[in-house]
């Protein structure tokens, strides 16, 4: 959405809009052509001001030509009669016939200068006539006045707009007419300090004051003031327009914008709805799914429809971070995280994750980058392949036949020398008809006559991913004969060193101590409670379980637990009050509880953890990131080993990738290895990447362990996925 200023070229108009809606406003899309005509029309009046204030002024100065020459030849007239009565008196001192040539003489000098005097005095009233016709005919109502507040003339606009006629104001004080009385002194005072100083605040600008009609009505007005100096003194033309419309055209762009604002919370409100009424159910589907796919006496055929369960819901999860990223962008809150990338490491993610897909379909997939392109870029790695994931996806979606390619290329260089760099990802597939390409990437299209899983976000997503790169993103396609999307960045060249590890790992956790810690389970949902009864069972606790906060705090009093889980959102007693109510006891002022919750906000984090919480985990959530908090707040602790695995070929390479992950994130602190996994686990793209970028200088040997997280999580490979979170879960 663009700023106003870049729009709004009336100086008026901005000035408005910035004192009443702030000067960081920006202009939604749908109002632009509505902002665009009203600072057309305020432009046009303002041209109508200017060319009768210059007309005023030219009209002014000529008056004043004109009878400065009227003067002269007064002066000279008189000079003139002095000289013939000077003559006549020495008649007897001349002969006749000279007597009668300087007679003739000034006769003709008479002539002439009463015929320029009368010429004189039309041209004046010709300019006095056409003054009065352009005052006459404007569209502001034009009030003269004298140095003293008296009005001297009064245009049919004036009449019309403050009730009064002509005749009625002519000789009486702006401050008994047209002035409301709180503003007389003012006023007043203003005149006083020009006539004597020569300078106001009034004059020259363009002010918003109050104006009072004949009946006593009060408006706002926008009021111009010019002086002309004559003979008599100065001459005040004063300029006034009702801006009655204006503001009420202001008030209702005020309501617009706190409507809008409404609106926007309302949709915050919506989506932290929608995010904790599905991730609550997905939290049991996910967790569940976890769990028996650790279980090896599950056979392999169950083990695949485990699988499809569990790659479902993350689909899921999938289409719910779409709409969340969406509603972000809209928001202007999603930003980039610029750092060094290996587009080499992209491309062959890429390939990697859709290969297999497309050697199923039979289509050919290739991937070409052109030598001249620098192999390390500095940019936003993680959006960059959410592009080419979310482009490439369709592609193989759509396409049954023929081949898809990616070309990368480069394409010049900027104005500050940074490469500019062109994707093109070209397919052999349906195609997409001309009518449809316009709206392809606006959220929400998809099109017509195509079967699609997806929300229809992806390509609006990318759009604006581009967008915020200052790149562009166009299409071509022919129905029938496929589809090609081009992408155009510009990208600064970057530095990295890439290390390799081949070691193969495992996680695993255990207990530390052999004894048995009481933990408080409180959930209102059947399903999130016995996930976690089972999970913690499994370790050694013993578990305790309750419906609301009310049996939580009842079941502390009686049990003295070691450890508190509660939900948030409960009946008869909430997690938070429930909390604050164990806090209050002697046993409760120390124990560790840990809030979980569904919402789908980062600010509820915050929030808890100021009530009194010592952590939060949001659904769906691992057993891993459940422990490593649990170790985390407590002093409950775990042990963690290692156990290595043999893999070969192309097993072993994807098995590299992902235990180069588990050590990244092993070398982590305990807290981050929570939030990061729990990022992975609800794969939330955006929390991933801010995780990453919050953890400073990574060191080059897992910059592929890095690039490979997100690859993973972004993408949905599932079959890297799935081993990733066994390897993170056992």
């Amino acid at each position: 959405m663009p700023h106003y200023s870049d729009i709004l070229t009336n100086k008026t108009l901005s000035r408005i809009i910035k004192r009443y809606l702030g000067k960081d406003f920006v202009i939604p899309e749908e109002y632009i052509k509505l902002f665009t005509t009203v600072n057309e029309q305020f432009n046009h009046q303002d041209n109508d001001r200017l060319l009768i204030e210059r007309t005023m002024d030219i009209s002014g100065q000529e008056l004043r030509q004109a009878n400065e020459k009227l003067r002269a030849e007064s002066e000279q007239s008189k000079l003139i009669l002095k000289k013939l009565r000077e003559s006549l008196s020495a008649l007897n001192e001349y002969d006749e016939s000279f007597l009668d040539a300087d007679i003739v003489t000034v006769a003709d000098i008479l002539r002439t200068q009463i015929e320029r005097r009368i010429l004189a005095e039309q041209k004046a009233d010709l300019l006095h006539a056409y003054s009065q016709q352009i005052i006459d005919t404007s569209i502001d109502a034009v009030i003269c006045s004298d140095e003293f507040g008296f009005i001297t003339d009064w245009n049919k606009t004036a009449e019309g707009l403050f009730g009064w006629k002509k005749k009625e104001v002519i000789g009486l004080k702006l401050v008994e007419t047209v002035i409301p009385k709180r503003f007389a002194p003012i006023v007043a005072r203003a005149i006083d300090t020009y006539r004597n100083k020569r300078e106001t605040y009034l004059i020259g600008k363009p002010l918003e004051l109050t104006a009072v009609n004949k009946d006593g009505d009060v408006f706002p007005i926008e009021l111009s003031i010019s002086a002309i100096c004559t003979e008599k003194g100065y001459l005040f033309t004063s300029f006034v327009r009702d801006i009655s419309e204006r503001k009420k055209s202001e008030s209702q762009l005020i309501e617009a914008k706190l409507a809008a604002e409404s609106a926007n919370r309302a949709k915050s409100a919506f989506l932290s709805s929608m995010s904790h009424e599905l991730r609550t159910p997905l939290n049991a589907v996910i967790g569940f799914s976890q769990l028996l796919m650790k279980d090896s006496d599950i056979p392999s055929n169950k083990r695949e429809y485990i699988e499809m369960m569990y790659n479902s819901a993350n689909h899921l999860l999938d289409m719910i971070n779409d709409v969340l990223d969406i509603s972000k962008i809209e928001a202007g809150k999603m930003e980039l995280s610029f750092d060094a990338m290996d587009v080499e490491s992209i491309l062959n993610e890429t390939k990697t994750t859709f290969g297999s897909r497309c050697k199923s379909k039979g289509i050919n997939f290739e991937i070409l980058c052109e030598s001249n392109v620098p192999r390390f870029l500095y940019g936003d790695a993680k959006r960059l392949r959410q592009i080419l994931f979310n482009i490439v996806g369709n592609a193989v979606k759509f396409t049954n036949h023929g081949s898809i390619a990616i070309t990368v290329s480069l394409d010049g260089y900027t104005k500050t020398d940074k490469p500019i760099i062109r994707f093109k990802i070209s397919d052999t597939g349906r195609g997409i008809p001309q009518e449809q390409i316009k709206t392809i990437f606006e959220p929400f299209k998809q099109v017509t006559g195509m079967h699609s899983e997806g929300t229809g976000l992806g390509l609006a997503i990318c759009k604006k991913i581009v967008m915020l790169m200052d790149g562009e993103i166009g299409l071509q396609s022919e129905v029938g004969k496929g589809s090609t999307f081009t992408i155009i960045v510009p990208l600064s060249v970057a530095t990295i060193h890439k290390s390799d590890s081949n070691e193969n790992s495992l996680l695993t956790y255990k207990l530390q101590h052999d004894r048995s810690y009481k933990v408080i389970i409180a959930d209102d949902i059947e399903n999130n409670r016995a996930l976690l009864n089972l999970s913690l069972s499994q370790i050694g606790f013993t578990c305790f379980e309750a419906v609301n906060g009310k049996q939580a705090v009842e079941l502390f009093v009686e049990h003295k637990a070691d450890l508190m889980i509660l939900d948030i959102q409960m009946p008869i007693m909430n997690g938070v009050d429930a909390m604050k109510q164990i806090r209050t006891l002697p046993e409760g002022a120390t124990v560790p509880i840990i809030a979980v919750s569904a919402s789908g906000f980062g600010y509820l984090r915050d929030n808890l953890l100021r009530d009194g919480f010592n952590a939060y985990i949001r659904k769906p959530f691992r057993e891993q990131q459940l422990l490593d908090t649990i170790e985390q707040v407590s002093t409950i602790t775990f042990e963690r080993s290692i156990e290595y695995l043999e893999k070969t070929s192309e097993e072993q390479y994807n098995a590299n990738k992902v235990l180069n992950i588990v050590r990244f994130i092993q070398s982590l602190p305990a807290e981050k290895q929570q939030e990061l996994i729990q990022a992975i686990e609800v794969q939330n793209f955006s929390e991933v990447q801010d995780i990453v970028s919050t953890l400073g200088d990574i060191s080059s040997e897992y910059q592929p362990a890095v690039t490979n997280l997100l690859h993973i999580v972004e993408t949905y490979d599932y079959s890297l996925l799935i081993e990733l979170t066994n390897q993170l879960l056992t």
